[in-house]
């Protein structure tokens, strides 16, 4: 067993440390209703808006079942007229969504029709929440119950809109994946544009693979310039987590584009590499005890390219002319490949990528126009494939039967050139079949099957049309037993051009398609169905084209690509940049509040595999429900969990096991199968004793087992927007500034904002806290310490301390943020903050502004993108650059206004 590292996002709805220890408010203000109380969508008025709250009194009277609303203000009820033409019922729906902006804090959604009938709930945990019924006409309730409101307001969206339109699936089972982000521990992945992902199928270090940890082996999460190693532990569903930073200390310097890549092929070691671009080079080390030391690297070949550089690893073809060399340092050849202005270069070690030969042109001018490949893939008969999304009309993939002497163009025949800088990706099946997923003229999702090295090709399908996908990008395809393949992308089902940052506002998921016949048919499954990835526009046009739009880059923080692998049991594993991290947007939000690019692995929990041979029989009871915490309150004990894998049978309810001794609970309650907490009204101050719990899942296959136990443990003093420091929107690891352990004053530990009462004369203000390691004197000059925040009039402001005035005085500003000539970010300061903003040695600063100077703000608006950023002065005053410091992930805040606090 290890420690868990949990971190949320809610498809699994992970919860933070730092988030379990926001707590119940019970007050006497009564909850102000629904504003307005009703209305009407139709299809001339196709959607509405409404706000309730601040609720502080829970209800959870619906742990059981439908929640009891005869006590006045314990429910908020809306009124929803639906006047739809007849036709809509086939081509319409209706769309009920409310959201909140404390992360921690739950509404369920319950919407009945005239005669009382429940049409749609949920009431999962997860923020938003959302119940899509049919486009009839008629009156409806759309109830909100208050089960965990910490004082929370939330805002109501309703929509007339139109059904997706789906296409077919292939036949049997979807296989379900849960979602694990990094947690705030691992700092360096909260900037983890285009990373990587690989698994050691026999992990080296005995530690690492006993019980149920790392069943299929360990997995190596490259992001930035950083390398985790990721243990998965499952006895609980979701498993739980281990993140420790293994990077190489050659490696953490400046990059150019980072690549990670794990050789699991044969009698490798497991053999990982971390790779940091340096120009026409790279900087590169391996490990063959899973990170614990590193072997420094000549890093590539010569001649080299100078950008997207790769690295992969496999057998030698022993029947090629001329026969692979000697090589009896390592049993495989590593690869690695780049691109230049007019070719692309790939370069073979066969000492396991100590050192390299020359590297060998795969294209030239003449067949590839400069768009940039993919991934090097190596397969099990030896031959290597490089993909390339435009090479004339078409895309390809670059082939070598000669283990990298020569290489051969071969295309796709009915593919097109791909939009913007997009990789293409192969999948290399354990018979040599190749998998060519890619994203066309069209933006849609295709794939294509090769069983002769490319020179023939199947017809390319478009996995995207279960979900009506419009757009796509960042390809990954992986694949296993002949039959098998997946195929990961990010998908929306907005048309349009996607990289247009001003009028594109498509949301975008993460998919996966998976061909359990050899691409004859695909399933494909949204894996991130409760959050968006990105809202609002993706730049694949590179770093010069990204910076010169409208928003100055500011949608390319996902960079180009993702990745894709399994382990030795068949599990898909992807890694992805989430633009969205939980409680900063949903589908609702404007594009500025999906700017993070937070390292998440999906892992695949349920279904057939990629290997046929560890297929889990199904369906079969659920996993064991991952335990989150038991916290005292006035009312209660609060139990929570994480809902487990369902085992391929709905979950109808789970079971909570009590006991006053460890390991001694039995059965004490049970709440519905869409509920993941627990309030138990008899565990109150009053009762001395010590309570533990556990938690079992049930499925029609029966009861699940219980992984640990749950102590119960006094809650902690309660967050409130009306005092301060406020509501906690974002926490940062300690630690992670550039530079550490120096730069202290310069580490962000958290940001929070408050709007307490000051009186009824005074505007409304906002205290914005950010909490450093600490500020003692003396502070460090040249530097600042900014919050960034985005209103709803889609302007960028944000709110500064700063020591850049001479002699290091210390000034509190706010102001605008404006794109510069050259796509950059353009500070504009409007003024000082107000006089009452301050800061102390233990490194709180408290910066107060008028809700008036940013956006004229009212109650119930919601800031979103908000983070926090500090940087110093390198070099001499007028002459030196700005280095950032540290960076924060996004958070966002509603706004419950002042005089709510009185």
């Amino acid at each position: 067993m290890f420690p868990s590292n949990r971190t949320v996002w809610p498809v699994v709805m992970f919860l933070s440390l730092a988030a379990f220890l926001m707590i119940l408010v019970l007050a006497t203000v009564p909850a102000k209703a629904a504003t307005p109380a009703s209305g009407t969508v139709s299809d001339t008025s196709p959607t509405l808006t409404y706000t309730a709250g601040p609720y502080y009194a829970p209800n959870a009277t619906d742990q059981a079942g439908n929640p009891v609303c005869t006590v006045p203000n314990s429910c908020d009820i809306f009124t929803l007229t639906v006047n739809a033409a007849a036709a809509d019922q086939k081509s319409k729906q209706v769309t009920i969504s409310i959201a909140w902006p404390n992360v921690v804090a739950d509404f369920d959604l319950y919407v009945f029709n005239s005669s009382g009938t429940l049409l749609g709930v949920a009431n999962n945990g997860s923020d938003p929440h959302t119940v899509t019924i049919p486009a009839v006409s008629g009156t409806y309730t759309v109830e909100a119950d208050p089960f965990l409101p910490l004082g929370q307001s939330f805002v109501g969206t309703i929509s007339l809109q139109p059904k997706p339109v789906g296409g077919k699936q292939g036949a049997g089972v979807p296989p379900r994946y849960l979602v694990y982000p990094a947690p705030n521990s691992a700092g360096g992945a909260a900037m983890s544009g285009e990373p990587s992902i690989g698994v050691d199928w026999n992990p080296n270090v005995a530690s690492l693979k006993h019980d149920l940890v790392n069943q299929g082996g360990v997995a190596f999460f490259t992001s930035n310039l950083n390398e985790y190693r990721v243990s998965f532990n499952d006895c609980s569903s979701p498993a739980s987590t281990l993140w420790e930073d293994v990077t190489s200390p050659v490696e953490t310097v400046n990059t150019l584009d980072p690549i990670g890549f794990c050789d699991h092929f044969g009698a490798s070691p497991g053999r990982v590499f971390q790779s940091q671009l340096a120009g026409a080079t790279s900087l590169m080390a391996y490990s063959d005890d899973d990170g614990n030391t590193w072997t420094q690297s000549q890093g590539s070949g010569q001649p080299a390219g100078v950008d997207h550089q790769t690295v992969g690893a496999g057998p030698y073809n022993p029947s090629s002319t001329p026969p692979p060399p000697p090589h009896p340092l390592y049993s495989n050849a590593v690869y690695y490949c780049s691109q230049d202005s007019v070719t692309a270069l790939c370069a073979r070690s066969d000492d396991g990528g100590l050192t390299f030969g020359p590297g060998v042109p795969t294209y030239t001018l003449l067949d590839c126009g400069g768009a940039i490949h993919g991934h090097v893939k190596v397969a099990p008969d030896g031959t290597v494939y490089v993909p390339n999304a435009s090479c004339g009309a078409h895309q390809i993939v670059a082939v070598s039967t000669d283990n990298g002497v020569t290489w051969t163009v071969r295309p796709i025949p009915d593919s097109q050139p791909g939009l913007g800088l997009v990789d293409p990706s192969v999948g290399i099946a354990s018979d040599g079949t190749v998998y060519f997923g890619y994203q066309d003229q069209s933006g849609h999702p295709k794939i294509a099957v090769s069983h002769d090295r490319g020179v023939t090709w199947s017809k390319s399908y478009d996995v995207g049309g279960p979900f009506n996908i419009q757009n796509s990008t960042f390809p990954e395809v992986v694949a296993g037993d002949p039959q098998r393949a997946a195929f990961m992308f990010l998908g929306s089902p907005t048309g349009g051009n996607y990289e247009d940052p001003v009028n594109f506002n498509g949301i975008w998921h993460a998919y996966i398609a998976t061909t359990y016949d050899g691409g004859q048919s695909y399933i494909t499954v949204d894996a991130t169905p409760t959050q968006p990835v990105q809202v609002g526009s993706i730049c694949d046009l590179g770093t010069t084209g990204c910076s010169s739009n409208a928003v100055g880059g500011a949608d390319r923080n996902m960079l180009d690509f993702m990745d894709l692998t399994i382990d030795s049991q068949g599990r898909v594993l992807g890694a992805f940049a989430a633009g969205c991290v939980a409680g900063s947007c949903d589908a609702t939000s404007p594009p500025s509040a999906s700017r993070s690019a937070l390292g998440t692995i999906i892992r695949q929990s349920g279904g057939r595999r990629l290997l046929a041979a560890y297929d889990p029989i199904e369906p079969d009871v659920p996993g064991a429900p991952q335990g989150i915490s038991a916290l005292q309150y006035s009312n209660g004990v609060l139990v929570r969990w994480n809902p487990p894998d369902s085992g391929g049978a709905k979950i109808t309810r789970y079971r909570i096991l009590r006991g006053t001794a460890s390991g001694k609970e039995t059965l004490y309650a049970q709440v519905v199968g869409t509920k993941n907490f627990f309030l138990d009204t008899k565990a109150v101050p009053s009762n001395p004793k010590q309570y533990y719990y556990k938690i079992q899942a049930q499925n029609s296959q029966g009861i699940s087992a219980s992984c640990g136990e749950l102590v119960e443990a006094p809650a902690p003093a309660p967050q409130t927007s009306c005092k301060l420091p406020g509501i906690t929107v974002i926490t940062d690891p300690t630690g992670d500034q550039t530079a550490a352990p120096a730069n202290s004053q310069l580490d962000i530990q958290s940001i929070s904002i408050a709007e307490p009462f000051t009186s009824t004369a005074t505007p409304n203000q906002l205290t914005f806290t950010m909490k450093v390691a600490n500020l003692t004197a003396p502070l460090q000059p040249n530097s600042a310490w900014t919050i960034f925040f985005t209103a709803p009039n889609g302007t960028e402001y944000f709110v500064d301390m700063n020591t850049n005035a001479a002699g290091g005085t210390v000034a509190f500003e706010y102001g605008h943020v404006s794109v510069s000539p050259t796509g950059g970010k353009l500070l504009n300061s409007d003024g000082a903050a107000d006089p009452s903003s301050n800061y102390t040695a233990d490194g709180t600063i408290q910066i107060v502004i008028a809700d008036s100077l940013v956006g004229a703000l009212q109650p119930t608006n919601k800031l979103v993108s908000i983070y926090g950023n500090t940087q110093l002065l390198v070099g001499a005053a007028g002459t030196g650059l700005l280095e950032n410091a540290d960076t924060t992930v996004n958070g966002s805040y509603i706004l419950v206004g002042n005089q709510s606090c009185q």
